[in-house]
């Protein structure tokens, strides 16, 4: 039997798509150059960028909300970890520096 969607789901999914996802991508395309450049704070933050990105994409095309997390990685982490934690590390840690 097939899973049902909501009406919105091919419009929430575009969204996401647009907005989330493909933005993602850029911030990871940017922080390889920044890296290869030896651009350190902007390749560091445009990977975070990309990780919240695609956390928050996670989140969202699985029906969760994003909204209360903010920006925070630290707490997105497991609330995305929770949907599949078989796919993602056990451990995840912030480097010192």
């Amino acid at each position: 039997m097939p899973i049902p969607y909501d009406e919105q789901y091919a419009e929430k999914h575009s969204i996401v798509k647009e907005l989330f996802i493909a933005t993602a991508d850029d911030n990871y395309i940017a922080a390889r150059w920044c890296f290869h450049e030896n651009l350190n704070v902007d390749c560091f933050w445009l990977a975070v960028h990309c990780v919240e990105k695609y956390l928050k994409a996670s989140l969202l095309l699985n029906g969760k909300s994003a909204k209360k997390l903010s920006h925070n990685i630290v707490n997105l982490f497991p609330a995305v970890k929770a949907l599949a934690p078989e796919l993602l590390p056990n451990v995840l840690t912030k480097p010192k520096e």
